[in-house]
């Protein structure tokens, strides 16, 4: 496979046009910037989605660019998946993140990229901003005022760039700490602020497992799945859907969620933890977060799952005690 051409900078090596012996075109790109919701040095074989290749992409990231009022200096590629993004720096050395809401993943339901849904994710990350005590993305309004500009029929936004550092997981108790505290704030924010008129996300609720557990029956009608397998993940998700559906819906337990806090989403900044990558934002219960967080970050280690160990319990413990901490602290300029 010839390699084209390069992409991006030392924080994202873009290698494009690949064609395999069937006349498929891939990106093949190592991303390693602390943006893109993705692991250092993770290798990503992406599928060209069909009619947008990366040259349409820039088109479409220069006429978005064009309608807020940033002088642009530089607009770098960045990465591509749930959605194409850019890194743009201004004449005065400020960065930010463009978002292109078109999704190279097929497996993406489409309510996530309706101009309702990205709208009032921009509208909780503005609400997000006012918290003094957490930093997140905060969205950039367009010359006309609006979160979301369409160019080239696609929606874009435009956020404040978050500087941190990626780990590849959270190791050790003071980061954990550091992590259960950033997601009790956030938690904190959402049970005190009012949702507006017209706001929409979707809930993680059991539909959305119920959902998932008919899309393997499918599969396994048609010969895709072995029906035992299948038939042990409908038990396991029958099973969470009546935990889920057990827990309380109150205001202080269940509300707005980051909805994906992966080690890919969390970048730090000294001894502060930063949420980055709302897009997965949605209602919930607020021990989904929580318990995403300890599944995954304490746990990760490269591309495996390493098993429960004494630190384990210790970086889980920390996080658990920081967001309970956090999350019944009321600031003083409330």
């Amino acid at each position: 496979m010839p390699v084209v051409g390069i992409i991006g900078h030392s924080a994202s090596v873009v290698y494009r046009r690949l064609t395999d012996r069937e006349g498929k075109r891939f990106s093949l790109r190592f991303c390693r910037n602390p943006q893109l919701g993705m692991m250092p040095g993770t290798p990503e074989f992406a599928g060209t989605k069909e009619g947008l290749e990366l040259e349409d992409m820039t088109h479409i990231a220069e006429e978005a660019l064009a309608q807020y009022p940033v002088a642009v200096r530089s607009v770098t590629f960045i990465a591509r998946s749930a959605n194409t993004i850019y890194q743009v720096e201004d004449s005065a050395g400020s960065r930010f993140c463009l978002r292109l809401h078109l999704s190279v993943s097929e497996s993406l339901e489409d309510y996530w990229n309706t101009p309702e849904a990205i709208r009032s994710e921009m509208v909780w990350l503005e609400a997000l901003g006012r918290e003094p005590d957490l930093t997140a993305p905060s969205p950039v309004r367009n010359g006309r005022g609006e979160f979301v500009t369409f160019a080239k029929g696609g929606a874009c936004t435009l956020l404040t760039w978050v500087d941190g550092e990626q780990r590849e997981r959270v190791a050790t108790a003071r980061e954990a700490e550091a992590v259960g505290a950033m997601i009790g704030k956030l938690h904190r924010q959402s049970a005190s602020w009012t949702v507006p008129d017209g706001f929409a996300r979707p809930a993680f609720d059991d539909s959305r497992i119920l959902q998932t557990l008919e899309r393997l029956e499918e599969q396994t009608r048609a010969g895709r799945l072995p029906a035992e397998e299948t038939a042990l993940l409908r038990q396991a998700g029958l099973k969470a859907v009546a935990m889920m559906n057990a827990l309380e819906r109150s205001k202080g337990r269940w509300g707005l969620i980051h909805g994906d806090l992966n080690p890919g989403n969390i970048v730090f900044r000294g001894a502060e933890a930063r949420p980055i990558d709302f897009g997965a934002c949605g209602f919930g219960h607020y021990l989904f977060d929580l318990g995403w967080a300890m599944a995954i970050s304490p746990l990760r280690s490269g591309n495996m799952c390493c098993g429960p160990t004494p630190r384990t319990a210790s970086c889980r413990k920390a996080m658990r005690g920081c967001w309970k901490a956090s999350i019944s602290l009321r600031s003083s300029t409330r």
